[in-house]
């Protein structure tokens, strides 16, 4: 991937060392955080109680003890959405760079990874090969990558005739019933604008609404210009494991 790329990050990746590397080769990060993960307050950009539980978004260390510290310091966001909390890190240090609100929105999208998996294997038959030859499954997995493409284009072009979210036209529904009425010589794309609501083909989704504070940047504490945010690192017991970089890099997230 490009220098400066944005990854996004489950549990299964959580690791100091792996976070430590990503910020070093110059890419940047957005993960879950950890429960029990101990760690040290730096900076406090922006802290609040309020009725559902603290809003936090600081600098931290993660580790707080000697047995496994990271190199590089990192942000820390929390805040509640229905009574629990949603805590995550992340090497983007300015919260004006990547604010709460984007962080939740960005992590949520993780979900999309899933959807297109569902799309390839469930709905275009990819968990079924065709041939064992190298040639024919090469095919065929190019085949429906393109596939994929276009119905996503399609969905696209009909959620913006619909004036709605791409997510309320029905995935399921348009690989089913898109072949049908191309058969016919009907225009799909007209027949799910038009008749889609009543049909179903358009209907609400059941995607969650992503929710976060917004925090007015006036509100925001900056971070100090000689606060220190490299130490020497300790991995699973291995001191000295990594050397601190000469400095650390505050350009802005890659697109």
């Amino acid at each position: 991937m490009a220098k400066g790329s944005l990854i996004l990050a489950d549990l299964g990746y959580f690791a100091f060392a792996w976070f430590d590397h990503l910020t070093d080769q110059g890419y940047y990060w957005v993960s879950r955080f950890r429960l029990k993960t101990s760690y040290r307050v730096l900076h406090i950009f922006y802290q609040k109680q309020t009725p559902g539980g603290e809003v936090f978004d600081g600098i931290v260390w993660l580790g707080a003890y000697r047995a496994d510290k990271a190199a590089q310091a990192v942000r820390l966001v929390r805040f509640p959405v229905e009574g629990k909390a949603r805590v995550y890190i992340t090497n983007v240090l300015d919260p004006t760079l990547l604010p709460m609100l984007e962080i939740a929105r960005l992590y949520a999208r993780r979900w999309d990874f899933e959807l297109a998996v569902n799309l390839l294997k469930r709905h275009l038959k990819l968990h079924l090969w065709w041939s064992s030859k190298e040639v024919v499954v090469l095919q065929q997995v190019w085949a429906v990558l393109i596939i994929s493409q276009i119905l996503q284009a399609l969905r696209l072009e009909i959620a913006g005739r619909a004036g709605v979210d791409p997510f309320d036209v029905s995935m399921a529904l348009l690989v089913e019933y898109l072949p049908q009425y191309a058969y016919t010589g009907e225009d799909p794309i007209e027949v799910f604008v038009a008749v889609g609501r009543a049909l179903r083909f358009i209907r609400p989704s059941t995607r969650k609404v992503v929710e976060a504070p917004v925090i007015d940047p006036l509100e925001i504490l900056p971070l100090p210009p000689d606060l220190v945010l490299v130490r020497e690192a300790r991995y699973a017991g291995k001191q000295g494991s990594h050397k601190p970089p000469l400095k650390i890099s505050t350009q802005p997230v890659g697109t």
